[in-house]
């Protein structure tokens, strides 16, 4: 197992090391100043919440969006704010929400509906509603996607639940039994959350269905709230439609204040393929050492990095690599192949971790909160330079410290000259001295032998595809890319054979490779039968080494 402290390093190479961005006492000054600027003078001790409302809130003041929406959304009025992520908008609609649920006279079914674009996000605004309501009779439920329906429908309709938070696609389904319906007859607030997210992906329709299906308000008519980060046009079109004409517009930020990613300590590494682990793993050292401090028992490290990569395969391959290495803390992964529940338990216990790596796919690259991270590391180019700013804006959230790390094969580097990245203070790090680079490689090679064959077979075929839609861009043959996809599979994921891992002949079709030199293709069925025969190896041996670790 490798470790990471490496004391067989020489003395000049462990400490020669100069942390990449390191906030100097200029920028931690601009970063409190900015934390500060998040919040208003408005103390919740003093706003128009009940006592046991105001017990649940875990924070003194309220933020800017929070101060400026609270009054107007207490009193019923339609909203539609404009404000940054991290900057506290699930609670400046989650409070108004559970304050008027207090002053109902009746519990007569689900009184406030929320819909957010993706079942993660819509978890985790289920959970914060859950912290305000402690200690109170009310409930909160989710309806998303992924989840059995009709199970859903039935703890919805049978039991009681005042909040439903629901992504557009499910609550639509469940508006077609007329037994729900009957449960939203008495609906009193419909939130929009990341409203322009929502029309991203393409939920528009899914919108203006939802709002033809919910029963008319009974008494005053239904409160429409709607929070998003961008206005466009289509937001505007929505808004106008979906919203009382005299809705009332917040915006809690300038035209001249910078986003999260304008002002982030940003770097970025030149790398080959075969060494970005190496480098990875060098960049995260230096975040642990930035962030230690000296306790009575030794160094802590309060390092909380977030490891985005571009498919799910090679985040099962870096987090089987993480999780062999000594002196990392606690490695989670999580992705979309990921059951939802999984994914919960995952993104909750990273959440609630002080320090941590969680190794990621762009899951999370949107929506999610995990606080105090210190590190958003991306080895390998995004889709694009909007994926890139969403991935940063993991870290430095509500005016915290944060830096962002991207690791890029020389081949990459046209991503630095798209227009929306040439614009961020994105600078070269020094390149690390061949001697360490070497040391190091040398050290993960050994690591590398011990992740099993079928994970760094299925890494390479995710790389093959993934790079394979960015070959014109790259600037690549198809020779070109199955040659950088051998070193990269012999050097950067430690594959041993003779051969190269071999591909499905529909996808070598697909991905016009099938008369490639070094594309090693087999049919379909093979390479399935090949997989399950891998499979029940594995389940063998565990069942092997369970029976070995209880009888020793």
């Amino acid at each position: 197992m490798l470790c990471i402290i490496r004391p067989s390093l020489p003395r000049t190479l462990r400490y020669s090391r100069v942390p990449i961005c390191s906030l100097t006492n200029v920028t931690r000054s601009v970063l409190h100043e900015r934390r500060n600027s998040l919040l208003s003078s408005q103390r919740y001790a003093d706003a128009p919440l009940s006592l046991a409302l105001k017990a649940n809130i875990e924070h003194d003041h309220l933020t800017e969006v929070q101060a400026a929406s609270l009054k107007p959304a207490l009193q019923d009025k339609d909203l539609l704010v404009q404000a940054k992520t991290g900057t506290g908008k699930t609670l400046a609609f989650l409070i108004p929400i559970v304050e008027k649920l207090q002053q109902r006279k009746s519990r007569e079914g689900i009184c406030a509906v929320v819909m957010a674009p993706t079942r993660d996000l819509a978890m985790q605004i289920e959970e914060q509603a859950r912290r305000l309501l402690v200690g109170s009779e009310y409930s909160v439920a989710h309806a998303v996607g992924g989840t059995d329906m009709k199970e859903e429908r039935r703890q919805l309709t049978r039991k009681c639940c005042d909040i439903l938070v629901a992504t557009p696609g499910r609550l639509l389904d469940h508006l077609s039994d007329a037994s729900f319906v009957d449960k939203v007859s008495a609906l009193d607030t419909l939130v929009y959350d990341e409203v322009d997210r929502l029309l991203e992906e393409g939920f528009k329709q899914q919108l203006d269905a939802i709002v033809e299906l919910l029963p008319s308000a009974k008494g005053s008519p239904r409160q429409t709230m709607m929070f998003s980060a961008t206005i466009d046009e289509n937001v505007k079109t929505v808004a106008a439609s979906h919203l009382e004409p005299a809705y009332e517009f917040i915006k809690t930020f300038g035209e001249d204040e910078a986003g999260t990613h304008e002002h982030v300590p940003q770097a970025y590494h030149l790398a080959s393929f075969a060494d970005s682990f190496p480098v990875a793993l060098s960049v995260l050292q230096d975040d642990m050492e930035e962030h230690s401090k000296s306790t009575g028992s030794g160094m802590k490290s309060k390092s909380k990095a977030i490891v985005f990569l571009p498919t799910t395969r090679q985040v099962d391959w870096a987090t089987a690599v993480f999780k062999r290495i000594r002196g990392l803390p606690a490695v989670y992964d999580i992705h979309g192949r990921m059951t939802l529940q999984k994914r919960n338990f995952v993104a909750e216990a990273f959440r609630k971790a002080e320090s941590a790596i969680l190794v990621s796919s762009d899951v999370t690259a949107r929506g999610m909160d995990f606080p105090g991270v210190t590190l958003v590391l991306q080895v390998g180019i995004p889709n694009d330079a909007e994926q890139y700013i969403h991935r940063l804006g993991r870290t430095a959230r509500a005016g915290a410290s944060g830096r962002g790390v991207i690791v890029l094969d020389p081949s990459e580097t046209f991503f630095l000259s798209l227009p929306q990245i040439r614009r961020l203070p994105l600078k070269r790090a020094p390149p690390l001295p061949a001697d360490q680079l070497h040391i190091l490689s040398e050290a993960v090679a050994a690591t590398f032998a011990k992740v099993p064959s079928d994970v760094k077979a299925d890494a390479y075929r995710a790389w093959l595809s993934y790079y394979a839609s960015h070959t014109h861009n790259l600037r690549w043959s198809r020779t070109r890319l199955v040659e950088e996809a051998l070193d990269y599979v012999v050097g950067g994921l430690g594959w041993h054979l003779d051969y190269a891992p071999p591909i499905a002949k529909s996808v070598a079709t697909m991905l016009r490779l099938g008369e490639v030199r070094g594309v090693e293709v087999v049919r379909d069925e093979q390479l399935q039968s090949s997989k399950e025969e891998v499979k029940e190896k594995k389940a063998k041996w565990d069942k092997h080494s369970r029976k070995r670790a209880k009888a020793g």
